[in-house]
């Protein structure tokens, strides 16, 4: 850390600093390794009331949030301090987690120093692929991935399609989570149905956690990941036919119709929510090009319509949940016309036989 941060720590009398962390447990090594940051660790079960000094906190985590990211990647990736990459990468997540007006500089901080972090995610999830530090580095690439939107996110984050892949095969914490990166990233592409025949298991343990309110694999679960991850993955015609399989249409029929006071984890904001109805719209859209999704929820089309008829969708919402009803009906037309053309050449057949 720069000599004119620790001055300003020292002058504003901010030292020791509280960096919340939220249901979490500090280490001996994790406060030693904060304390060679200017912070003191303090663990808290919630942060509905935020203590004296906690906004101070907060401001000089975005005054300075490029140096305090740079820093701790050096740190990460630095020879001598591999052996505690996992008190350093908790240092890390936690930052950019809990940084206020400056994440989407740290964002982009972490965008850019993805290749570097493959290091220690290699080196953390070959020594136990259900510690700390690839479970937890793999959900920080998912967040900015989240924060940011693929497009600006492929170049710098394709690395890591090849070395997160072991974890998606995997039965270990952060498979669940590695997958929905993975599917967000490049699930839209039609040679990625290999990858998400190992996925989609955890995929729908995590959507089941996220309607009954269990955690799985060490977390609870919203409806906004996993569901942002199905919409990926079934744009492609390849995965169409795996997720279809799954018969799960009764589960986004439930994700557009309910509302935020009916899902058991609390927590999430109104646009949290829309963006998942956006996301189980554009499932639906993207499976009835192909498939009957009437025949695994009869009431899809309703369900449809009384979204489209709310006040406040999100123009992308709204534009998913027309273009899953037009979908639907349309597939429902050409069943209609398939069946009569199927009658009419059976009579014909018929006739000709007399």
């Amino acid at each position: 850390m720069s000599s004119r941060i620790q001055e300003h720590l020292r002058d504003h009398k901010l030292i020791p600093q509280v960096l919340t962390v939220i249901h979490g447990e500090s280490s001996l090594k994790t406060a030693h390794a904060a304390r060679e940051l200017g912070y003191a660790l303090q663990d808290r079960e919630d942060d509905d009331e935020m203590e004296p000094g906690e906004h101070d906190v907060r401001k000089v985590c975005d005054l300075y949030m490029a140096e305090l990211i740079t820093s701790l990647v050096q740190m990460l990736v630095d020879e001598d301090r591999l052996k505690a990459l996992d008190e350093y990468t908790f240092l890390l997540t936690a930052l950019r987690q809990y940084s206020g007006a400056s994440k989407r500089i740290a964002n982009q901080l972490v965008l850019q120093a993805t290749p570097l972090l493959l290091k220690p995610f290699q080196i953390g999830y070959a020594a136990d692929p259900n510690g700390y530090t690839a479970p937890e580095l793999v959900s920080m690439w998912s967040s900015v991935l989240n924060d940011v939107g693929r497009a600006q996110c492929l170049s710098a984050m394709t690395c890591l399609v090849p070395a997160v892949q072991p974890c998606i095969r995997s039965d270990t914490v952060g498979s669940a989570v590695a997958a929905l990166l993975i599917a967000n990233l490049v699930g839209h592409r039609d040679d990625s149905r290999e990858i998400f025949q190992h996925a989609v298991t955890g995929m729908c343990a995590a959507l089941d956690a996220a309607f009954n309110g269990d955690e799985y694999a060490e977390r609870k679960w919203g409806p906004g990941p996993v569901t942002k991850g199905f919409a990926s993955i079934t744009v492609a015609d390849s995965n169409k036919e795996l997720v279809y399989g799954l018969n799960l249409m009764p589960q986004f029929a439930a994700i557009i119709e309910r509302g935020r006071e009916d899902w058991p984890v609390a927590g999430f904001d109104d646009e949290y929510y829309m963006g998942a109805k956006a996301s189980a719209c554009r499932v639906v859209w993207n499976l009835a090009l192909k498939y009957d999704v009437e025949a695994q929820c009869e009431n899809i089309m309703p369900v449809i319509e009384g979204f489209l008829s709310c006040t406040g969708l999100s123009a992308v919402a709204r534009s998913n949940a027309e273009c899953a009803a037009f979908a639907v009906a349309t597939f429902r037309e050409a069943a209609k016309y398939d069946a009569a053309a199927a009658a009419a050449a059976a009579g014909a057949g018929a006739g000709d036989g007399d």
